[in-house]
C-alpha cells in the first residue's frame, strides 16, 4: 500500500511545481531567456535547486526556453564588426545563463579564431588601413593589436592575422 505520507509529499512536490512554472511562464512573458536566467528567478522567489531544476526541465520540454535556439543566436551575431574569439564566446554565453551543452552545440558552428579574426580588421579598420599615413601606421597597428587582443584573440594568432593581411608588425611589438 501507498504511504500516506509520501503520498501527500508527492503532491505537495507537484502542486509546488506547477504553481513554479505558472510563475516562471508569466515572468518569461514572450521573452526567450536561458535557463540559467529562470534559475536566478525561481531561487529569488524561494524554490529550491532541485524544484527549480524540475521547473526548467519541464519548461524545455514545452519550449518555453531554448538554450541552444539562443546560443546559435549569439554565436550568429557575434561575427563581422562584432566578431569575438570563440573563447569569448563561450565566456559571452555562460555569462548570459545558457546550458553548458548549448554553449558547446553552438561554438562548433562559429568561425574559427583565424576567419573571425581576419573579417573583423577587414570590417572595423579596411579603411583606416588604406588610408593612414606612414607616420601614422605604427600608431593604427598597435590600436589594431590592441583592440583584437580586447576581442579575446590570442597574441600569436593575432600577429599571424596582422601579417597575412599585409600589415607591417615588426615594428610595434
Amino acid at each position: 500500500m501507498d504511504d500516506p505520507k509520501t503520498r501527500q509529499e508527492s503532491m505537495s512536490l507537484q502542486q509546488t511545481v506547477s504553481k513554479g512554472r505558472s510563475q516562471a511562464i508569466q515572468w518569461l512573458g514572450l521573452d526567450k531567456k536561458p535557463s540559467g536566467r529562470v534559475l536566478t528567478y525561481l531561487s529569488d522567489k524561494g524554490y529550491d535547486r532541485d524544484t527549480a531544476r524540475m521547473i526548467i526541465n519541464e519548461l524545455k520540454q514545452d519550449d518555453y526556453i531554448n538554450d541552444e535556439l539562443l546560443a546559435r543566436q549569439v554565436v550568429k551575431r557575434r561575427t563581422g564588426r562584432r566578431a569575438e574569439s570563440r573563447s569569448a564566446l563561450v565566456h559571452r554565453m555562460a555569462r548570459l545563463g545558457l546550458d553548458a551543452s548549448a554553449i558547446d552545440t553552438a561554438i562548433t558552428s562559429a568561425q574559427s579564431d583565424y576567419d573571425a579574426a581576419t573579417a573583423l580588421i577587414e570590417a572595423r579598420f579596411r579603411q583606416s588601413i588604406d588610408l593612414v599615413r606612414a607616420g601614422e601606421r605604427n600608431a593604427l597597428f598597435k590600436r589594431i593589436f590592441m583592440f583584437l587582443q580586447r576581442r579575446g584573440f590570442g597574441r600569436e594568432l593575432t600577429l599571424r592575422v596582422m601579417a597575412d593581411i599585409g600589415l607591417e608588425i615588426d615594428k610595434f611589438v
